[in-house]
């Protein structure tokens, strides 16, 4: 039903999304978190607030910049 392709189409997206890190930017302990959690949603109703929470969580997880480093600038004159 639609519920499915919606929780589907989400699904898609994360694992979509954790497709572009590099092999290895994510820690190990991170993507057993994540793969544990997108299993929990695949089992989740839509409408349950624990769906909800998943979700939010599944989203951050997803947006964090693994992998990426930026050198630290500590010079306070140029802000």
């Amino acid at each position: 039903g639609m519920e499915t392709d919606d929780k589907e189409a989400l699904l898609a997206k994360y694992r979509n999304q954790l497709s572009e890190f590099s092999e290895g930017a994510i820690p190990d302990e991170v993507m057993e978190t994540i793969d544990s959690e997108l299993e929990k949603m695949s089992t989740l109703e839509k409408n349950s607030s624990e769906f909800n929470v998943t979700r939010s969580y599944l989203d951050w997880l997803t947006s964090v910049p693994w992998g990426k480093i930026s050198e630290e600038n500590f010079d306070l004159k140029g802000t």
